[in-house]
């Protein structure tokens, strides 16, 4: 595309397009305007109109990686079936399947995602759509008698913490589950021990 041609919202799309293309060959660590700009066909000067800093593009991507996190949560979570008694472990399970094939498909999105510009005074990014659809969901669940409404408190952080942990330990390479079990595998283990201890109780 011709730089005369990009139109206002084109060209800052077209940044975020080369500057996801650069986190996912080396990491944010890859990331520069300059670069985008020029994977983009545009001077840096048009580039710094849209992006003002490097910050603020890694801040750009980790918006469009939580809300494909976003979109894929919600979807796991809307083909889940089951009964009562096991519709939370179920539930948890595609939860954390999801969360892990978003990472395992654009890793160094992730590692953008989480980065300090990402959500830099929270423990987790609770400004994302993503974390919403998880507390909507542990609500719905303990509206469904499937989790304990006592536990419901804290349950958000609970799971995402396991998700997020496992998940990142599977990127780094500091999982060793064998040559038979894949990462899925683990982390329907994880998440069901998580459901397992937010259960009703008597």
């Amino acid at each position: 595309m011709a730089r005369s041609s990009f139109h206002h919202g084109d060209l800052r799309n077209a940044l975020l397009r080369e500057g996801e293309a650069l986190v996912g060959d080396g990491g944010p660590e890859r990331l520069s305007v300059r670069e985008a700009a020029r994977g983009a066909g545009v001077s840096s000067a048009a580039a710094y109109k849209h992006f003002d800093s490097r910050e603020a593009l890694l801040r750009a991507l980790a918006e469009v990686g939580f809300e494909r996190l976003r979109l894929a949560l919600e979807e796991a979570v809307a083909g889940v079936r089951g009964r009562r008694r096991d519709i939370a472990e179920a539930t948890l399970r595609a939860v954390g399947r999801a969360y892990l094939q978003v990472a395992l498909e654009r890793p160094g999105l992730f590692r953008t995602m989480f980065g300090r510009w990402s959500a830099p005074d929270a423990v987790v990014p609770v400004d994302h759509g993503a974390y919403e659809v998880l507390q909507r969901v542990l609500d719905d669940l303990a509206a469904r008698g499937a989790l304990d409404a006592r536990l419901l408190e804290g349950a958000d952080l609970v799971v995402w913490s396991a998700a997020h942990g496992l998940t990142s330990l599977v990127l780094d390479g500091r999982v060793d589950l064998g040559p038979d079990r894949e990462p899925a595998w683990a982390m329907d283990l994880v998440m069901g021990r998580v459901a397992s201890s937010l259960a009703p109780r008597p």
